[in-house]
C-alpha cells in the first residue's frame, strides 16, 4: 500500500464510550468498557501505526485492550492482530468458528493476495464464536449473530453505546457485506462450495429486524464513517444516530448481492 499515511482518519467519538480509530481502508472501533476496552478489527498491518497514533490521541495505551473481537477473518480486518497482541498481552481474541483455519494459516483464504499482500500474521485465537453468544466485559455486553456469506465465520455485533448522560444508544455492524468474496469466480479458484453464499440474505433478513440506532461499518464506506466523523468533529454529537439506516443498509446490501447472481456472476 503506497503513501500509508494519506489514509489516516483523525479518531473520534462515535458515541459515548464508542470511538472510530481506524483509517479509511481498515475500520477499527474501540468500546470502553469501564474495565477496559473491547476492539473490534484491528485492521491492516499497513495500517496498524494509525490506529495506535489514534489510540494515544484518545488516551489510550495499547494494553487498555481486553478483548478482539473479529467480524471475520480476511487481511485487511485480522492482519494486524498479531502484531497488537505483542503491546496487549493480556487481550482475548474472538472469531467466528468458521474462519479459525483462515488465522491460524491452515488455509489461504485470508484474501491478502487480492489486497496485493501476503499474509504471515497467525494467531490462535482464545474464544471461537458461536451464534448468539455474548461477550462481556465492564459495562458492555456484545451479542455475536452469524451471518455467514463474506466467509462462513462471518459474525454481526450488537451492542449499547451510553454516553456521559446516560444516554444508550444500540449499535449494530454487520460482519461482511462485501461481495467480492461470493463470486462463483473466486469460489472456483480457491475450491469453495458456492453454497456458503445461499446463506447470505437469510442472515441480513435476520439481522435486519434487530433496533438499531447506530448503523456501525465494517468498512468506511459502509456507513459514510469518514463524512459522519468529519461532522462529529465539527461538532454534530449526534451524526451517527439514524433510526433507519440499519435497515435501509440491509436492504441495499441483499439488493447488491441479488443483482451479482442475476448477472450470472
Amino acid at each position: 500500500m503506497k503513501n500509508v499515511w494519506k489514509q489516516r482518519m483523525k479518531p473520534f467519538t462515535i458515541w459515548g464510550n464508542l470511538k472510530f480509530t481506524g483509517s479509511i481502508p481498515s475500520s477499527c472501533h474501540i468500546i470502553d468498557s469501564g474495565e477496559g476496552l473491547i476492539m473490534i478489527d484491528p485492521g491492516l498491518p499497513e495500517t496498524f501505526y494509525l490506529t495506535l497514533e489514534s489510540l494515544w490521541e484518545l488516551g489510550y495505551r495499547p494494553d487498555d485492550i481486553k478483548i478482539i473481537l473479529h467480524t471475520h477473518g480476511h487481511y485487511d480486518h485480522a492482519g494486524a492482530t498479531r502484531m497488537l497482541l505483542d503491546l496487549a498481552p493480556g487481550a482475548k481474541t474472538y472469531i467466528g468458528a468458521g474462519d479459525v483455519d483462515i488465522v491460524r494459516g491452515k488455509n489461504d483464504l485470508s484474501f491478502a493476495e487480492a489486497l496485493g499482500a501476503s499474509f504471515d500474521g497467525f494467531f490462535d485465537p482464545d474464544i471461537l464464536l458461536e451464534d448468539g453468544d455474548s461477550v462481556h466485559l465492564g459495562n458492555t455486553n456484545v451479542l455475536c449473530i452469524s451471518t455467514p456469506g463474506h466467509t462462513s465465520g462471518t459474525f454481526s455485533f450488537f451492542f449499547d453505546a451510553v454516553d456521559d448522560l446516560g444516554q444508550v444508544k444500540r449499535c449494530g455492524m454487520h460482519g461482511g457485506a462485501g461481495i467480492n468474496s461470493m463470486m462463483l469466480a473466486y469460489y472456483a479458484q480457491h475450491d469453495l462450495d458456492p453454497k456458503l453464499r445461499e446463506q447470505f440474505v437469510p442472515g441480513l433478513e435476520r439481522v435486519r429486524e434487530f433496533p438499531v440506532e447506530i448503523c456501525l461499518g465494517s468498512h468506511t464506506y459502509c456507513n459514510k464513517t469518514q463524512k459522519k466523523g468529519e461532522l462529529v468533529l465539527a461538532g454534530k454529537a449526534d451524526a451517527f444516530v439514524d433510526p433507519y439506516e440499519w435497515a435501509d443498509y440491509c436492504d441495499k446490501t441483499a439488493a447488491t448481492f441479488q443483482a451479482m447472481v442475476a448477472r450470472g456472476q
